[in-house]
C-alpha cells in the first residue's frame, strides 16, 4: 500500500480536499505541490479551478509516465495517451483511481496538507514546512 494523504485547498474559509493514494510522503509531495502551483500560475487565485486542475495535473503526469514506461517494458499496452484513452480497461492506476474529492474530514492517511491559497503557504501536518509564493510567477509576468 502507498503512503496516502490528503491535501487540503484552503482560500478564503472555504476548503476543498484531495485524496492521494501514494507518494504522500513530504519528499515527494512537497515540492510535487510547488511545482504545481508554479504551473498552476494566476488559477491559484480560484480554490476551485486550482483544486480540479490538480486532479487533471496529477492524473495527467501519472498516464504520461505509465505510457512511457508501457513502451519501454510492455508492448503489449497503451504506446500512446491517445491508446491509452481508447483502451478505458479496468486496472488502469491512477488514471481511474489514486486521487480523488473527498469531504473535509481527515482520511486516516499518513499525511495530512493545506495549501492556503491566500496566504501562499504549505503546511504538513500543522507545521509549516514551505513557502510556495517564491514559486508563483508575478502579476506583471502573465
Amino acid at each position: 500500500m502507498g503512503t496516502r494523504c490528503t491535501i487540503q485547498f484552503r482560500q478564503d474559509g472555504k476548503s476543498i480536499t484531495i485524496y492521494q493514494s501514494m507518494d504522500g510522503n513530504p519528499e515527494f509531495t512537497i515540492p510535487y505541490l510547488q511545482k504545481f502551483l508554479k504551473w498552476n500560475g494566476t488559477r491559484c487565485d480560484n480554490i476551485e479551478y486550482t483544486s480540479a486542475n490538480f486532479v487533471f495535473y496529477a492524473k495527467f503526469l501519472a498516464m504520461v509516465d505509465q505510457t512511457k514506461y508501457w513502451k519501454k517494458e510492455e508492448p503489449s499496452e497503451p504506446q500512446s495517451l491517445e491508446e491509452y484513452f481508447e483502451s478505458a480497461k479496468d486496472g488502469m492506476g491512477a488514471t481511474h483511481t489514486g486521487y480523488g474529492i473527498v469531504d473535509n474530514q481527515r482520511q486516516n492517511e499518513q499525511y495530512f496538507y493545506v495549501v492556503d491559497l491566500s496566504a501562499m503557504y504549505i503546511k504538513v501536518d500543522d507545521t509549516m514546512v514551505g513557502f510556495a509564493e517564491k514559486y508563483l510567477p508575478k502579476a506583471t509576468e502573465v
